[in-house]
């Protein structure tokens, strides 16, 4: 059961994921870097949504969405 609830301390939102096998070498090196410039994930995930999808048309975001699918 998916819970819609968003879990949120004092002044962070805090998430749970789970990477398929196939792109795990790619997330230690995405996680790797981020540890050696001090840059969370968190804001790396949201940093690299606003430069590749924010303002596109919601079309265009499916589109790639499903893409990476």
């Amino acid at each position: 059961m998916r819970s819609e609830t968003i879990y949120r301390t004092r002044s962070n939102m805090q998430t749970t994921m789970s990477i398929p096998e196939k792109h795990e070498a790619t997330y230690k090196k995405i996680r790797e870097n981020c540890r050696r410039n001090r840059i969370s994930q968190g804001v790396f995930f949201v940093n690299t949504w606003e430069e590749n999808f924010e303002g596109l048309p919601q079309a265009e975001i499916n589109a790639r969405l499903r893409a990476m699918r």
